[in-house]
């Protein structure tokens, strides 16, 4: 989304951990993130909105795996996972059934 709205120097790890939980939305959800009739309008939706909850094109979706996903996804770099190697951590904690970091915006 940075880029999107022209911050070319804002790019960084976290830009593609943006990248890889849109990936993972639309594993989980078999629907992407954002869908238009357009590319301006795929673009704007990207670069402003946040993604609905996964959960909702997945209603069996575990709670923790939609907070892993929506933290990938957040609007803003600073509320993501910082590398991917910590959203593969909370991958890995999830797979084996242990407290993952993510936690849900209040």
């Amino acid at each position: 989304p940075e880029q999107l709205q022209g911050s070319s120097g804002a790019a960084d790890p976290r830009s593609d951990v943006y990248g890889l939980g849109a990936t993972l939305y639309e594993l989980a959800a078999l629907r992407p993130a954002f869908a238009a009739e357009d590319r301006p309008e795929l673009l704007r939706q990207v670069a402003n909105d946040e993604p609905p909850p996964p959960g909702q094109a997945a209603p069996g979706l575990p709670a923790e795996l939609e907070t892993i996903i929506l933290k990938a996804m957040a609007k803003s770099p600073g509320d993501r996972y910082g590398s991917a190697k910590e959203l593969r951590e909370d991958l890995e904690a999830w797979l084996a059934d242990q407290p993952i970091r993510a936690r849900r915006p209040t």
